[in-house]
């Protein structure tokens, strides 16, 4: 975990940059999903590359798979966790430097049960009340948080 981090702090601008070149070169859509257990705690990752940020698990909409699919491939791929599109609530879409839709899902304790990091992306996952959140937190974190009911 420590090599990735370490891997990741220093090329992460270059691919960044390369991310955000291809997704404004080919319109990428993303997506994001906050995930609740059943005792209202939120799932949030860290990625080897990027901002050093909590998030929520996501990604980039693959060509001929709309969100909800892509929602449920990233989830499952980032954090062994298999959702339906049924468990799936649209929650916001956010226009920046690409169109990334938020997703909002509740998870059963079988389906917690199946958690498992995808080591070679994601350095760190845990669960937090919303009240008890890590920092630093990416901005959609923040700004969907802020949309939903307490």
């Amino acid at each position: 975990m420590i090599v990735y981090e370490a891997l990741g702090r220093f090329i992460s601008p270059l691919v960044l940059f390369l991310l955000r070149l291809s997704t404004r070169l080919h319109r990428t859509v993303r997506v994001r999903v906050l995930i609740r257990n059943e005792r209202g705690e939120i799932l949030l990752i860290k990625n080897w590359i990027g901002k050093n940020e909590w998030e929520m698990p996501g990604g980039g909409v693959g060509k001929n798979e709309d969100t909800y699919d892509a929602a449920l491939r990233e989830v499952h791929e980032e954090t062994g966790i298999q959702l339906k599109r049924a468990d799936l609530r649209d929650v916001a879409t956010y226009l920046g430097r690409y169109e990334t839709c938020v997703f909002e899902a509740l998870v059963t304790p079988l389906q917690v049960a199946a958690l498992k990091r995808r080591k070679r992306e994601i350095t760190r996952m845990g669960w937090y009340a919303s009240t008890e959140l890590p920092a630093p937190l990416a901005w959609n974190v923040k700004q969907t948080l802020s949309k939903l009911p307490k």
